[in-house]
């Protein structure tokens, strides 16, 4: 995706959102308003929240509700603990607004394994903007900043907690 963007913006074109299978980046507005995209509750096929871009920005999930197979029963995911070898457990969405795709491509598949106890230290450190995480019992955290771009589809969820985060510059 940073790739076709470079491109598309050597060509001259500024305004503009790439979509690669639910992974975005964008340039520039909407015309003359952010971008907004969709936030997947990944309990269900529908939206959970539409979240708005800054210019320049990009959004990767990474998830265990897509990619998933059975074996004797159990279900099993595709995104692996290196420490256990396992499917990571705790976290089933982990959302990341960064600069760069492919940035943030990694840090949403490191918070996903990292956990909510160390997923906020490490985005810190991984220069991730925003963070959102959403446990496998439904518990959403996510920092002032995600908090102030989200509008739930429904209600505010219950079970939100907000977590301080402040990027190293």
């Amino acid at each position: 995706l940073d790739l076709l963007k470079a491109s598309l913006l050597k060509k001259g074109l500024h305004n503009f959102m790439i979509n690669g299978g639910g992974d975005i980046v964008t340039s520039g507005l909407a015309g003359e308003r952010p971008w907004i995209v969709g936030i997947r509750d990944p309990f269900s096929k529908k939206s959970l929240a539409n979240l708005k871009l800054q210019p320049d920005e990009a959004i990767f999930t990474s998830g265990v509700y897509e990619r998933t197979f059975k074996v004797n029963g159990k279900s099993f995911h595709h995104i692996l603990n290196p420490y256990t070898g396992y499917p990571a457990k705790g976290i089933v969405s982990a959302t990341v607004i960064g600069q760069s795709g492919a940035w943030s491509d990694a840090a949403a598949t490191t918070m996903l394994i990292a956990g909510k106890q160390k997923a906020f230290k490490l985005a810190r450190n991984m220069q991730v903007l925003h963070l959102m995480l959403i446990t496998e019992d439904g518990q959403i955290y996510l920092d002032k900043g995600m908090k102030k771009r989200l509008n739930f589809n429904s209600l505010q969820p219950v079970k939100t907690h907000v977590i301080e985060m402040t990027i190293k510059p």
